[in-house]
């Protein structure tokens, strides 16, 4: 016989707005793979972002590549004036579980380019 279990272990979808999709479009447009963590829960960020990071080495005559995961969190800003956002409980234990890892917060697709092209040397 089949159960069907609901209960607290059911999550509901996370609320993600037209923002997330911008974000998402921004990943693509800069060739960045990614995947979108929204509905994980537990303070997981939005996105984890596959990151390259390239070096050139003279010796060797070589580019050299090694990348990495970023965490990418989508925000709405609470007040204009001040640029403030608010973490949930559960994000802020997330965050201090994982401290020194690398991650963003953005607030816009425009936000996102310019952070990651940042991280990219671009």
């Amino acid at each position: 016989m089949l159960r069907c279990v609901v209960g607290p272990s059911v999550r509901r979808a996370a609320r993600t707005d037209a923002k997330h999709k911008e974000v998402a479009r921004a990943f693509k447009l800069l060739g960045l793979a990614y995947l979108d963590t929204s509905g994980a829960g537990k303070g997981l960020e939005d996105y984890l972002v596959a990151m390259p990071e390239r070096w050139a080495d003279a010796e060797l005559g070589a580019n050299w590549c090694q990348s990495y995961w970023l965490f990418v969190e989508v925000k709405s800003i609470e007040t204009e004036s001040t640029g403030y956002v608010r973490y949930t409980k559960r994000q802020k234990e997330w965050r201090a579980k994982t401290a020194g890892w690398p991650r963003i917060t953005v607030v816009s697709a425009e936000d996102a380019v310019r952070q990651l092209r940042e991280r990219m040397g671009k």
